[in-house]
């Protein structure tokens, strides 16, 4: 049937040169499950914080969650109980929403990152 459709991008880059990846491209309907996968190939095990932001059409980046090593995530404030964020290694992360709202399409950026400094 018609309605609305949820379209999320997703990619990923290093922070310090912000070079994003490709992206990824997914359609939910509103109400369905989604989960956004990154990875990031650096074998030298500093990368240890991974971020995530949304960006809606014309805003800014605003920070959605931060893991700064296996097993952490913190979910910031206006997405707290909505997003969930895992960290089965050091070296991908998993964003995933039970249920999507048309509000929620945007732009999600993976970043990998060597600093714990983030203000």
């Amino acid at each position: 049937g018609g309605g609305w459709g949820v379209s999320m991008s997703w990619g990923w880059g290093v922070s310090m040169s912000w070079g994003w990846g490709e992206k990824k491209l997914v359609m939910v309907n509103p109400g369905d499950p989604v989960t956004l996968r990154c990875n990031h190939d650096d074998s030298s095990g500093t990368y240890d914080t991974m971020l995530w932001y949304q960006q809606k059409p014309g805003g800014a980046l605003t920070l959605l969650a931060i893991s700064i090593g296996k097993g952490d995530s913190t979910i910031e404030g206006q997405f707290r109980g909505n997003w969930t964020m895992e960290r089965p290694d050091i070296k991908s992360s998993v964003l995933s929403r039970k249920d999507v709202a048309p509000r929620d399409s945007a732009v999600y950026y993976c970043a990998a990152s060597n600093h714990r400094d983030w203000g």
